[in-house]
């Protein structure tokens, strides 16, 4: 699944919803901005990224996996590129997140993923929710997304996730399927 590359565009949207337990203290979009105002410019040389990926589907065995590992970034010509002998996962896709800041990663944010923000650390959370049901045919998708940036505004965690399901009850035949992915990656700045 293209799991990953959705958290690039759910990191460029931003965020993820729960409980702000173990993602600092909540605040609102207006405080929000303002600590984020707040950052100063730092310059890092080397980013290492650790990634974990998970997906499970129903129907399709081949959809299930969990993977991990870490990848190695050095800053030049202006952005953190991978370091040679490396093999990014297809199912990963950091750039743009390596040395992502806060003011880009944030900037639009949909209200109707219904943002939480976050101080100590600096975040955003959100989560979205569709679903119905018609002539037979239910279904349910939730999407979520968290984003953690550390006191000079970059980007230090990202987890990203859907569920969804599917049940089909028509003419007495019934089915359902059901899918879920989640990628987390952190982010450490030397």
């Amino acid at each position: 699944m293209k799991l990953v590359k959705a958290f690039l565009l759910g990191a460029a949207l931003v965020s993820m919803t729960a409980c702000a337990g173990g993602k600092g203290t909540a605040i609102s979009e207006q405080q929000f901005k303002e600590e984020a105002a707040k950052v100063q410019e730092k310059t890092y040389s080397k980013a290492v990224v650790s990634y974990n990926l998970m997906s499970k589907d129903s129907s399709d065995k081949e959809q299930n996996f969990t993977q991990s590992g870490k990848l190695n970034f050095t800053f030049k010509n202006g952005s953190f590129e991978l370091d040679a002998n490396q093999t990014v996962p297809d199912r990963l896709s950091v750039e743009g997140y390596v040395g992502g800041r806060i003011s880009e990663l944030t900037a639009n944010v949909p209200a109707s993923y219904s943002p939480k923000y976050y101080k100590a650390p600096l975040g955003v959370s959100y989560q979205y929710t569709t679903g119905g049901a018609d002539s037979g045919v239910s279904s349910s998708t939730s999407i979520y997304g968290y984003m953690a940036f550390n006191e000079y505004g970059f980007l230090v965690k990202g987890e990203v996730g859907q569920k969804s399901k599917t049940s089909i009850n028509v003419s007495g035949v019934k089915s359902s399927h059901s899918s879920e992915s989640k990628s987390t990656i952190t982010i450490s700045y030397q």
